[in-house]
Formats: structure tokens, sequence, C-alpha cells
């Protein structure tokens, strides 16, 4: 039996990154700040319909 369909593992949709290289060119040390412009990104209407 495979624990993991292919259909629980297209729900997967975004990934947030928080190693240095993902956000210091543009963040710096504001990780608080990337975190933010991350969830600001997020469709949310479309999330409540899934």
């Amino acid at each position: 039996m495979n624990l993991y369909s292919i259909k629980s593992l297209l729900k997967i949709r975004k990934i947030l990154d928080l190693y240095e290289h993902s956000y210091q060119m543009d963040f710096g040390a504001k990780t608080a700040k990337y975190i933010d412009a991350f969830f600001q990104n997020i469709n949310w209407d479309e999330v409540s319909l899934r």
C-alpha cells in the first residue's frame, strides 16, 4: 500500500525556504518581513476553496 498517493502530494503548493540565501539579498536580516511577504503572495480565497 502506498501511503503517499499522487493526489495527496499534489496538495503541496508552496514551500517557504528560510535558508539565508533565499531572502538575504532582498530582506537582509529581516526574516519576519520575508515571511510576511511570502504569505501576502498566497491567494487565500483560492486556498479556502480547497
